[in-house]
């Protein structure tokens, strides 16, 4: 059995033959981790023999490997089961642990006896090989993040809790059984966070240490690709849970999240070059009141007079 402060570091893989000895070194540079979890979901590459080689330079580094397909959810799932640590910290394949990471995660979690513990996420350029900057404001350093900071998460004025990425009592989700919804392969994160904080769950993150490395999509080697129409119906399905029914607040924040999702939406596709079109965006844009409402704001910010 391990100790109370040791780490089983879960990996989801498909098709990371390119980026998981990146990965899986960020994560064995760590101290107090015990294990790390590479769970291979049916690559057609090379990711099995790179981890292979990988295990056999380490032992700590453990192999399952999966026959078919199944999703990251699925993935990160059967790693949980297979975890023997006290601790469980996710890490996407394509992405990396900053030097300390982990020890400082866990006196975060023991200074405020905390269930789930985060850093701040920090974009980095994988080409380029630097970082472009962390997705929320940190200050004030230390925040203990609600159900309504998540909810209302935002990249506007550095407020985009959601992409936080935080490390979790594995007590905890045994206690409460929670694991990753199979079903989900968008926005599973928020979804498992989510429902840890309705079963109670402490969540504090240090905002000031950004060690997590997350390859942004601008610098070509991110897998990760969201479907906004699925995270939007995602959202909503919240509005049926028996913890949201009779809570106004709660209910408020759902339809808050929605708001933010749509608009997000819209705004990338009117900010893309290769996009659909302002034909195709309009139509998009009157299926919804959040998209009639984004549409008016959109339209007087571009009748309002600019200074020459």
């Amino acid at each position: 059995m391990h100790q109370p402060e040791s780490v089983t570091i879960i990996i989801p893989a498909f098709n990371a033959a390119r980026f998981i000895k990146r990965a899986v070194a960020s994560a064995l540079q760590q101290a107090n981790v015990a294990e790390v979890i590479v769970v291979d979901d049916a690559s057609s590459d090379d990711t099995v023999e790179v981890v292979r080689s990988l295990a056999q330079e380490d032992s700590r580094v453990r192999l399952v490997r999966l026959c078919a397909n199944v999703g990251p959810s699925a993935a990160r799932n059967m790693a949980i089961r297979a975890a023997t640590s006290a601790w469980i910290a996710t890490l996407d394949a394509d992405d990396a642990f900053g030097p300390g990471r982990i020890e400082s995660l866990l006196q975060l979690a023991r200074s405020h006896s905390a269930e789930m513990i985060a850093d701040n996420l920090v974009y980095f350029d994988g080409r380029a090989q630097k970082a472009l900057g962390p997705s929320v404001h940190p200050e004030p350093r230390i925040q203990e993040i609600t159900l309504e900071k998540l909810f209302r998460s935002t990249p506007d004025g550095g407020q985009d809790y959601v992409t936080l990425v935080p490390m979790i009592n594995r007590s905890f989700l045994s206690d409460h059984a929670i694991l990753f919804d199979e079903q989900i392969r968008n926005g599973e994160d928020f979804d498992i966070v989510a429902r840890c904080l309705v079963a109670g769950a402490k969540y504090v993150a240090d905002l000031a240490q950004e060690t997590y490395l997350y390859t942004s999509r601008a610098s070509g080697t991110s897998q990760t690709v969201l479907n906004a129409n699925v995270v939007v119906k995602q959202t909503l399905a919240w509005l049926s849970h028996p913890e949201f029914k009779k809570r106004p607040d709660r209910l408020r924040i759902v339809h808050e999240r929605v708001e933010i999702l749509r608009r997000r939406e819209l705004d990338r596709l009117a900010g893309d070059p290769a996009g659909p079109g302002r034909g195709a965006i309009l139509r998009l844009a009157l299926r919804t009141p959040e998209g009639r409402r984004w549409l008016q704001d959109w339209v007087i910010a571009r009748l309002r007079p600019t200074n020459s």
